[in-house]
């Protein structure tokens, strides 16, 4: 901010130094005055570019000088809890590069975490739609239980909750739900918008061959024509079909994992219950089941394959009867397709 002030002071003596210098010199008078008209020109271009957006250099400037501080003091405060070298899941997920804003955390606000604490591996910065990016990105809001035992078994320590990605109404609900499975935040910063909670009272999960299904799992999307995209709140993630039929495509990531089984759950909509078909298919090999589906019920279904895939396989959801539509929502939907997760 105390440089802001003496921009024009410096351009005005760089002005007056340029003129004696000319002024001084064997160059006839037309090209000096010439030289001079230039040297005037360029200078207040130069104050023209730089005193509008001054104000908003020194803003920016003072946040980063915040956020860094506060970065720097919630490091020691985390390192001081947990001093091992330990990975730290990041919430919420933010895709890298180039995803937006979450909230109002801003794309990169991830990093500061990261830059200021070289003593934790932190989440953020796995290139998006790869096989060191998917596993988060197919979480649900929060882990479940049964994903922080992964987490842990993967070497994770800790979830660190960045509550500016979510509006003040939900906060108190996912604190609520972290501080109920893994105890009241260790520790809080940049004005306690984070927190950090430690997952070290988690029995990590075995054997290593489900932790590493688990950081490598396939990729699951669904066709945008028949069904909505992936919605999540808390520890549930899901899909709306909305036509009769929907395919999703689970994809391997590495031939060291590949595709055997998927689990997961489906519900009617309100408008009843209705017939539900499965076909869970790869390399002309299938595995299918038939369920009658309540409305808001979840019911749980597990398919696996006769020979594992290690390219695409696809998950058929036919779900016949009346389209249900309904003033809370948007366009017609048949069943829901709720926590889904290959390996």
């Amino acid at each position: 901010r105390a440089w802001n002030r003496f921009i024009p002071i410096l351009l005005l003596l760089f002005l007056l130094g340029a003129a004696a210098v000319l002024a001084r010199t064997r160059i006839p008078q037309r090209r000096i005055a010439s030289a001079l008209i230039a040297v005037i020109v360029l200078g207040l271009t130069a104050m023209d570019s730089t005193l509008p957006f001054r104000a908003a250099y020194a803003q920016n400037a003072s946040e980063a000088a915040e956020i860094t501080l506060a970065a720097e003091d919630y490091a020691q405060r985390v390192n001081a809890q947990i001093p091992e070298n330990c990975g730290v899941l990041q919430l919420p997920y933010m895709a890298y590069p180039e995803f937006g804003k979450v909230g109002d955390i801003n794309d990169y606000d991830h990093f500061w975490t990261s830059i200021t604490n070289k003593g934790k591996r932190w989440s953020y910065g796995a290139v998006k739609s790869t096989d060191a990016s998917i596993w988060a990105a197919q979480l649900p809001e929060l882990p479940t239980n049964e994903q922080a035992a992964l987490l842990r078994g993967a070497g994770f320590c800790a979830i660190h909750l960045d509550l500016r990605g979510w509006i003040s109404e939900n906060r108190p609900g996912l604190i609520d739900n972290l501080t109920a499975r893994f105890g009241p935040p260790i520790t809080t910063g940049f004005q306690d918008t984070w927190l950090m909670f430690d997952l070290r009272g988690i029995t990590p999960a075995t054997p290593s061959e489900a932790v590493e299904a688990f950081i490598h799992q396939p990729m699951i999307t669904e066709d945008p024509q028949t069904a909505r995209p992936r919605e999540t709140a808390l520890e549930n993630s899901w899909w709306w079909v909305k036509q009769p039929r929907s395919i999703l495509t689970i994809t391997s990531t590495r031939p060291e994992t590949p595709i055997a089984t998927i689990r997961g759950s489906i519900a009617a909509p309100q408008c009843g219950p209705r017939p539900v078909t499965l076909t869970f298919a790869a390399n002309e090999q299938q595995s299918s089941t038939t369920i009658v589906s309540e409305p808001g019920i979840p019911t749980p279904f597990e398919l696996t394959l006769p020979v594992p895939s290690t390219s695409i396989a696809t998950l058929d959801v036919q779900a016949p009867g009346p389209e249900c539509r309904g003033p809370d929502y948007e366009g017609a939907r048949f069943i829901q397709v709720m926590d889904l997760r290959a390996y």
